[in-house]
């Protein structure tokens, strides 16, 4: 197996089946096809002849995919939505359960809320950052 060419982009099933495609960057003979009857101006030139490459490529993935895509079935799709679904789920329950620096030490300190109260101790560890950013 070689190695790709440097600038290839791999593009992998939305389903996670496996399957991949390789577009690698445009090459001079690809765009021998596509020169416009007029090159006046150099730079615009060369920025069309680039608009022209990119969309080659884009139409190359689009229709592999597009192949690729057309092999799945209706299950396979619903399959790979619930999964998203679960996976989304999984992470807001872990993004919700996780807690702050400033919360650990509110709790390891054992602070008494009837004594001092969260907004005291938020903005205590306000001035305490701005003084420790302003020592370095």
């Amino acid at each position: 197996m070689t190695d790709p060419v440097p600038g290839t982009v791999r593009y992998f099933c939305p389903l996670e089946c496996g399957w991949h495609y390789d577009q690698p960057p445009p090459s001079l003979a690809d765009m021998a096809g596509i020169v416009p009857a007029s090159s006046a101006y150099l730079p615009e030139f060369i920025s069309w002849m680039a608009r022209q490459a990119m969309r080659r490529c884009a139409e190359l993935v689009d229709q592999a995919a597009r192949e690729h895509l057309a092999t799945h079935t209706t299950e396979e799709f619903a399959q790979a939505i619930h999964d998203l679904r679960v996976r989304c789920e999984n992470l807001a329950r872990q993004q919700a359960q996780q807690t702050s620096p400033r919360d650990d030490l509110w709790e390891s300190l054992g602070i008494d809320p009837d004594r001092v109260s969260r907004e005291e101790f938020e903005e205590y560890m306000d001035v305490h950052d701005r003084k420790t950013r302003n020592r370095t």
